[in-house]
């Protein structure tokens, strides 16, 4: 019940503050749709992932996605949002400081002078126990 009211007082207090009046573009040729292109990389899949740390599997996931985005002639400057998910043991945090490490090597770089935007997810696992991070990267088309 006290759940229940909590969530209702919520409701309450976000529709007084304007919370879901949004609107739709009234030209519906309008786009808000992103426009660019959605990778999902991760370390190779190597026999040598049982032995790689957070740090060596995240360098190895920017280092795929850094060639894909090359393929597809997009560059990794053009990435505006990347969300790491970052596998953990119940007991105890997923090593972030690894992860950060690897990552400040690449962005916010000489070469690649922009910050994405950086949203971290600790999760579980992964279907292969020996991989510890997943990387999602939105890139926007250069024009």
């Amino acid at each position: 019940m006290k759940n229940i009211l909590i969530t209702i007082a919520s409701s309450i207090f976000l529709l007084s503050c304007g919370a879901g009046q949004g609107s739709l573009p009234e030209n519906q040729n309008e786009s808000i749709a992103f426009e660019g292109k959605n990778y999902f990389v991760t370390a190779p899949q190597t026999d040598a992932l049982a032995k790689m740390n957070m740090q060596a599997q995240t360098a190895g996931a920017l280092a795929v996605l850094r060639n894909q985005t090359l393929a597809d002639g997009i560059s990794l400057a053009n990435c505006g949002l990347i969300k790491a998910f970052l596998a953990t043991d119940l007991n105890e945090f997923a090593d972030m400081e690894g992860f950060s490490a690897a990552y400040s090597r690449v962005f916010g770089t000489k070469l690649v002078p922009n910050q994405p935007q950086l949203l971290q997810i600790q999760v579980v696992g992964f279907a292969n126990p020996q991989q510890l991070v997943l990387l999602e990267a939105n890139c926007t088309l250069p024009k």
